[in-house]
């Protein structure tokens, strides 16, 4: 009399036969599953890093164009909007929230730095850093940045609904 377990006769010449066939395929499901996940963090990334390159190139545009304190706030918004893109691009896998928490603390924090001094004395001896860290404060700047993160992760959680 020939048994079968989950599986063909040649299945069952192996040892054990049929027994961890459901174990292999839920094995296999993750696998898949993995795969999946990895696909779509580098299609995310891909994104993100599109998005953060034409915004750079936006913000540039916007800062060295325009004159007033729109222009101003629309490039601090856009500079915001940056920091919050590369950040997602980093905690790909954390909520929006998280991430815009995060964008919002790192530029207060690069705004307060300019309280220091030290970001005017770093663009005398390398001069594109006043792009990166700007070189006096402003109250305003803390807006525009709170306002371009915000959008950015209300567009972020339309587009992903997280």
């Amino acid at each position: 009399m020939d048994r079968m377990y989950g599986g063909s006769n040649a299945d069952s010449l192996r040892p054990g036969a049929g027994i961890d066939d459901e174990h292999e395929h839920e094995l296999l499901e993750i696998a898949a599953a993995r795969a999946l996940d990895k696909h779509r963090v580098f299609r995310r990334r891909l994104s993100l890093a599109a998005a953060a390159g034409m915004i750079l190139v936006t913000g540039l545009v916007v800062h060295f164009v325009t004159v007033g304190v729109v222009g101003d706030f629309v490039a601090d918004a856009l500079y915001a909007v940056m920091v919050y893109l590369m950040l997602s691009f980093v905690f790909v896998r954390r909520p929006s929230w998280q991430v815009a928490i995060v964008a919002i603390v790192v530029c207060v924090g690069i705004e307060l730095f300019q309280l220091s001094g030290v970001p005017a004395d770093l663009a005398e001896v390398f001069p594109p850093a006043r792009l990166v860290l700007g070189t006096t404060f402003t109250p305003v700047d803390l807006v525009a940045y709170v306002f371009g993160v915000v959008v950015a992760a209300a567009v972020n959680t339309w587009r992903r609904l997280d």
